[in-house]
């Protein structure tokens, strides 16, 4: 595993070769170049009356400009109807059931919210120990915040509202905990990462109230997982770096199927599961020349590409558009 101190030198065209990711261990995680995203000027942030009233979000990271991207869920080729700018070295997205925004910033180490509509944010979750390098986050269905690191420093827990953790669960022996999700019953799926060799999935039952991790085993036929999700059945679903999407049965890493993202993918910041719990956005770090997009597909059954959002540079942006993040408002929860 790098240090991330010595990420700091890597060019954004690192990006481009499938080397950012959202998880920690196989591949390296979304840091600026001296002189890139943290340094970019790009326009002030705004939002539309759009996006403060429509019923469907789409959330998109762009770590090349250090902005998050507002799209309307529906229809097809969406056009912006927001930009948050101003966070530098930008992983994961997520959205919890009160329809705040997280937003992981990796180097700052930490987690940004931001209420639905709002361009500012109302609260800061810093990760302990300090210095560590968040690049996930999930939420509870009673609103506890649970965030993966990208070394061995485990998941740091949060009671809603909170700033501060208050419990941290270690990873399992040499492996780092990345992206993560919640089930019904608050137990808290975790990929289990480490330099070399494939992910794991583990589960802290009782989420924040867990003591340990506990592994389920490999992901079948994916090395590298890039994404976690659990389905209103309970299922878990595993997008990993290849495109490959599988499913696996509630408390364990039982094969229930394997599907291909068609189009060739690069996920890179998870995925998520829109509410009707039929379709999917994947985040794909850049496909279309310089620039990143979301892409939609049937869930699980993946296959083909049912939407594509390509990402815009904002003005005075860079000309690329890293995209290590996805989030859908409102999501599918169990």
């Amino acid at each position: 595993m790098l240090n991330p101190k010595t990420l700091l030198t890597i060019p954004v065209a690192v990006v481009a070769a499938g080397l950012v990711a959202g998880c920690a261990g196989n591949s390296q995680p979304a840091v600026a170049p001296v002189g890139g995203p943290a340094a970019t000027l790009v326009r002030p942030s705004w939002i539309s009356p759009e996006a403060k009233h429509k019923k469907g979000l789409i959330y998109v990271a762009d770590y090349s400009n250090s902005a998050v991207h507002i799209y309307p869920e529906k229809g097809t080729d969406q056009k912006e109807i927001g930009l948050i700018t101003g966070l530098p070295i930008l992983e994961y997205l997520n959205v919890d059931r009160w329809h705040n925004l997280y937003a992981v910033e990796f180097v700052a180490g930490q987690v940004v919210v931001f209420p639905r509509g709002s361009t500012q944010p109302s609260l800061t979750l810093t990760v302990n120990p300090s210095g560590s390098f968040p690049n996930a986050v999930a939420i509870s269905k009673t609103g506890e915040v649970a965030v993966g690191m990208f070394q061995q420093s485990g998941v740091n827990f949060y009671h809603k509202g909170d700033a501060t953790p208050y419990n941290i669960v270690p990873p399992l022996t040499g492996y780092s905990s990345g992206f993560c999700a919640y089930d019904k019953h608050g137990n808290l799926y975790v990929i289990e990462s480490m330099a070399s060799g494939p992910s794991h999935i583990a589960e802290i039952v009782g989420g924040g109230k867990g003591t340990t991790t506990k592994d389920l085993g490999v992901n079948t036929g994916i090395i590298n997982a890039k994404g976690i999700q659990v389905d209103t059945k309970g299922n878990i679903a595993v997008v990993g770096d290849s495109g490959t999407l599988n499913l696996y049965k509630p408390g364990s890493n039982t094969l229930i199927s394997t599907n291909t993202l068609n189009g060739n993918p690069n996920p890179n910041g998870g995925f998520s599961l829109l509410k009707s719990g039929k379709s999917l956005y994947v985040a794909s770090a850049i496909l279309d020349g310089n620039l990143g997009q979301a892409l939609k597909y049937a869930y699980p059954a993946g296959g083909a590409v049912l939407n594509t959002i390509t990402v815009q540079p904002p003005a005075s942006g860079t000309g690329e558009t890293a995209v290590t993040g996805v989030a859908v408002d409102p999501p599918e929860r169990p």
